[in-house]
């Protein structure tokens, strides 16, 4: 054990002794301090990167593919599309929608949300595949005339199967 306090000194220097020693200890203290709290940050971000790097190569387990049939070919990209295989959330189609236009009812329906990645190839009456698309992102210029589509719409992408 170190002795901060030798009875060898003078005793008018004990005094500022032990203050020096006292503020060397409570640096020391505040360093440590400083130094646990950067290596918390550390682990907290190495922690926060292993946990998204994990995640980022996968692809979405939910990229089942579905079959629909373009029912509606409207102008301005307004089409009406109808599952015809697969399973979704009834709440992401319509399950019965009548065209005002012609009167005519629709089973599990769905508006295209896509219009800006939708192939131009598909026909009215044509079956195809697709996966439903996450990314949303719709960067094209699309008219505004109006045809009636049913209230739900979902976002995909049509895939070979």
């Amino acid at each position: 054990m170190v002795n901060y306090f030798p009875s060898d000194i003078n005793t008018d220097d004990r005094p500022l002794r032990r203050t020096l020693v006292l503020q060397n200890m409570w640096h020391q203290s505040k360093y440590k301090t400083y130094i646990i709290m950067k290596l918390l940050l550390l682990l907290s971000c190495v922690f926060i990167l292993t946990v998204s790097a994990n995640q980022c190569g996968k692809k979405k387990s939910s990229a089942e593919s579905y079959k629909a049939k373009l029912e509606i070919k409207a102008l301005c990209m307004n089409y009406t599309l109808r599952l015809t295989e697969g399973s979704l959330d009834t709440s992401m189609i319509t399950a019965n929608w009548t065209d005002e236009t012609t009167g005519k009812t629709y089973t599990n329906v769905f508006a295209l949300g896509s219009r800006c990645s939708f192939p131009d190839g598909i026909e009215q009456g044509d079956e195809f595949y697709f996966v439903l698309d996450s990314a949303r992102q719709q960067d094209c210029a699309v008219c505004m005339a109006y045809y009636p589509t049913p209230p739900k719409k979902l976002y995909i992408k049509v895939v070979n199967k």
